[in-house]
């Protein structure tokens, strides 16, 4: 049993905190593949900490009271 699979496991018993995978794997088909598990988030090592921390802190969104409507 792999990450992919324990973490589709968790996902199908109800498991809805993030879930990260650190790998090694780069390939598109690998990442395509946490994602489809129920994976949040995916980070190919060897990586900076700085890029872990950003992915650490929520991202800024913009809200509706932000966006001017079209006039």
């Amino acid at each position: 049993m792999d990450g992919w699979d324990i973490c589709r496991a968790l996902r199908a018993r109800g498991f809805t905190a993030p879930v990260v995978f650190l790998t090694a794997h780069h390939a598109l088909d690998d990442l395509l593949t946490r994602f489809s598990a129920g994976g949040d988030d995916y980070l190919a090592k060897p990586f900076h900490p700085g890029e872990r921390a950003a992915r650490r802190r929520p991202p800024r969104r913009a809200t509706c009271c932000s966006i001017r409507p079209w006039t």
